[in-house]
């Protein structure tokens, strides 16, 4: 539903059209809520079309417009084959800023569902700064997709268990049913991180999945909050109370795990390594508190190795050794 304005040029040759070039503007709003979750406005659009009879094709260029607000420019190739049917197409599209929450309204939803979910359900305030999309497709063959953006000042729930992130900010790229966010920084609880990698696979599948790496820094009791959350619970296992600890930690943190509602402990494959300075685990050795100068940690689905130097019952202690679960 909309409006069309147009100029034409033609170039004939032996009675054959061999050119045509038209320059349109045009508004509108397209709404299929089998596609988009909402309508989709289109303003202030400009486009070049022009058929080439030497190649067959009708080229878009020059193509600018405001699609729900954003600003957008691209191009596009159709390509016709010997009976003037459609036999394929590709285009670009990119995009300026806009606020985050919109990307999963202009986002098809039939595209990558379970990226398209995790972004609508975890991604919030902030901005995407800039965004490009290719999509192509020839004859029977599936349409490829891929695109990247960046973003800013984002607020991010990496995983229902984990703090949320602040501040964060990244870039990301897909490309079929995969989806790659780098996050360069972020602020999560009283944890700060860095060099965030979250990767999606087989979006739209039973088997999608999500890992998480990343290097972490901060006090031992939020990092102890995070691996006390259902389905974990590695705290009381350990035998402490997060909020009874005390000391600093950095190191590295993998976790990975499929998408769905109901997760267990069995689905989650997770792993850390770490350094503790200053570290106060009461209670943890016997009824015994344990203080820990410097200990390094390293922990997976199997077992917890330590290794370092502290305090128990106030006599010196080494640590060198491994707790199988």
């Amino acid at each position: 539903m909309g409006n069309v304005t147009a100029d034409f040029k033609f170039g004939i040759s032996e009675n054959k059209l061999t050119t045509a070039r038209s320059r349109i503007q045009a508004y509108g709003q397209y709404k299929n809520t089998n596609e988009f979750s909402e309508k989709i406005e289109f303003t202030e659009t400009e486009a070049t079309v022009q058929f080439d009879a030497n190649s067959n094709s009708i080229l878009f260029y020059d193509v600018k417009s405001i699609i729900s607000g954003i600003d957008a420019q691209g191009e596009a190739n159709l390509k016709l084959g010997n009976n003037g049917n459609l036999f394929g197409f590709s285009g670009k599209i990119q995009t300026g800023s806009f606020p985050v929450e919109k990307l999963s309204k202009i986002w098809p939803q039939n595209l990558a569902s379970g990226g398209r979910l995790w972004v609508k359900e975890n991604l919030s305030l902030g901005k995407v700064t800039n965004s490009n999309f290719s999509i192509s497709k020839t004859n029977k063959e599936p349409a490829k997709v891929s695109g990247s953006f960046s973003a800013e000042s984002l607020t991010v729930r990496y995983w229902k268990p984990m703090p949320i992130a602040t501040e964060v900010s990244g870039t990301g790229y897909f490309e079929g049913d995969t989806l790659d966010i780098q996050v360069n920084a972020a602020t999560s609880s009283k944890q700060t991180s860095d060099n965030i990698d979250l990767k999606f696979t087989e979006l739209g599948s039973a088997n999608s999945a999500l890992s998480i790496v990343g290097n972490i820094a901060g006090p031992v009791p939020d990092l102890l909050h995070v691996l006390e959350a259902d389905p974990l619970r590695y705290a009381s296992w350990l035998g402490v109370k997060a909020e009874e600890t005390d000391g600093l930690v950095k190191g590295k943190l993998k976790i990975s795990f499929p998408l769905k509602k109901d997760l267990t402990l069995s689905d989650v494959v997770i792993s850390a390594d770490g350094e503790v300075s200053n570290g106060l685990f009461p209670r943890s050795i016997n009824g015994w508190d344990l203080t820990a100068e410097i200990l390094n940690i390293s922990v997976n689905q199997d077992d917890l190795r330590l290794m370092g130097k502290g305090q128990l019952l106030e006599a010196p202690i080494k640590f060198d050794g491994f707790i199988p679960f």
